[in-house]
């Protein structure tokens, strides 16, 4: 099974975020292994409780937020949702380069 990383940066409130996410659901429904990570101002989905991120978290969708990002707008880890996980930028050079099949994004 194809694995894919979509990177997201756009804030919760703007199109391209809606359509990666959209992107996200398309590629499951394919049958692919999607995670998606969050960066810059796309950490804001990880803590927005009605946001469109929890209906895919509750599905199973796997999330990762840049830890950096979110203490620069105010946030720890411990604001996350459930089934989002905080990752530094080590891991996510480590899932870019190894543990994906492709890699897509920035939205």
């Amino acid at each position: 099974m194809e694995s894919i990383l979509l990177l997201l940066k756009s804030s919760p409130s703007h199109p391209d975020a809606a359509s990666g996410l959209q992107m996200a659901q398309h590629f499951r429904g394919e049958g692919k292994a999607v995670d998606v990570f969050l960066l810059q101002d796309a950490v804001l989905a990880g803590v927005a409780k009605d946001g469109a991120l929890a209906p895919l978290l509750a599905s199973g969708l796997g999330c990762y937020a840049l830890g950096e990002d979110l203490q620069l707008r105010g946030y720890t880890a411990a604001n996350l949702l459930p089934g989002v996980h905080a990752a530094d930028y080590d891991e996510l050079a480590e899932m870019m380069m190894e543990r994906y099949d492709r890699v897509l994004g920035a939205l």
